[in-house]
């Protein structure tokens, strides 16, 4: 047999297993997603959980022992967790409110179509600290998302030059405080702090 022929033949006889190789492993891919596909689950689902609960640990704490959560992602508080935010979406009935209670109203204005909203939404006011805290005042959801040019109106007197915004108001209704664009908790907390404080 001519070398390049016996050459060429080695050749193929290795890409001809590795092909082989690849179609098994992809084959039994193939099988694997057909057993998921018919067990009715699909690749974004979170797998179920196992059929054995999680052993939850108890001892007696000691009397100098701090309080400790007993998995993780548990409040190590003994206070409960605060309810959600009960917003007040009508501006008048807020102001109304927030000066017959002589309460800071803290307003946030937002719209359904704005990602750093929908980001706060999702983090900030599910953040127990900022719950806890906007208990002290009226909170007043403002939804801009139709963009009238009354929502504009609105916004412009609220000094918010664009959603979303937080703006912090005294009784009176002027403004104390304003952060426009998507912030963080830590930076809610603050302007209520600076705002209960005066």
């Amino acid at each position: 047999m001519h070398p390049e022929v016996a050459d060429l033949r080695g050749y193929l006889v290795t890409a001809t297993r590795r092909l082989l190789a690849g179609a098994v492993v992809w084959g039994l891919g193939l099988a694997a997603v057909a057993t998921v596909v018919a067990c009715g689950a699909t690749a974004t689902e979170p797998p179920d959980p196992p059929d054995e609960p999680e052993p939850v640990f108890t001892a007696t704490p000691s009397p100098s022992a701090s309080p400790t959560a007993s998995r993780p992602g548990e409040s190590t508080s003994t206070h409960p967790e605060p309810a959600a935010i009960v917003w007040e979406t009508d501006l008048g009935a807020a102001r109304a409110r927030a000066a017959r209670e002589q309460r800071v109203m803290l307003v946030f204005v937002r719209a359904a179509w704005s990602v750093p909203c929908q980001q706060m939404d999702r983090t900030v006011w599910q953040d127990a600290r900022v719950r806890r805290a906007v208990r002290s005042v009226i909170a007043l959801e403002l939804d801009v998302t139709a963009a009238t040019a009354a929502d504009d109106e609105l916004v412009a007197r609220l000094g918010a030059d664009g959603v979303p915004a937080v703006v912090l108001l005294d009784p009176t209704g002027e403004p104390i405080a304003r952060v426009v664009g998507g912030t963080e908790a830590d930076v809610v907390l603050a302007l209520l702090s600076r705002a209960l404080e005066r």
